[in-house]
């Protein structure tokens, strides 16, 4: 049995942000195009592709840091998470 002690607060945030701005990336960017295409807007998605997927990124990043900091106090006081891996 092993037991995740801590989460790396930092690490885990930064590799959640880059996760959360590519995820969003890939969303936003082709809806944006597809709206852009139709002509009945006026440069409003241009925007949005680029602020949605920073916007992501930033909340990503807060919320993941938060995340691990809640679970950093929960564990040291209740224990960590169980993990049993098994060898094939």
């Amino acid at each position: 049995m092993i037991h995740i002690k801590k989460i790396g607060v930092w690490q885990t945030a930064r590799v959640a942000a880059i996760f959360y701005l590519i995820a969003s990336a890939i969303l936003f960017i082709p809806l944006a195009l597809v709206i852009l295409a139709t002509g009945k807007s006026q440069g409003k998605p241009l925007i949005f592709s680029i602020l949605a997927p920073l916007l992501y990124c930033g909340l990503g990043f807060v919320f993941a840091a938060l995340s691990c900091t809640i679970y950093n106090f929960i564990a040291a006081k209740m224990g960590g998470i169980e993990i049993e891996f098994d060898k094939q």
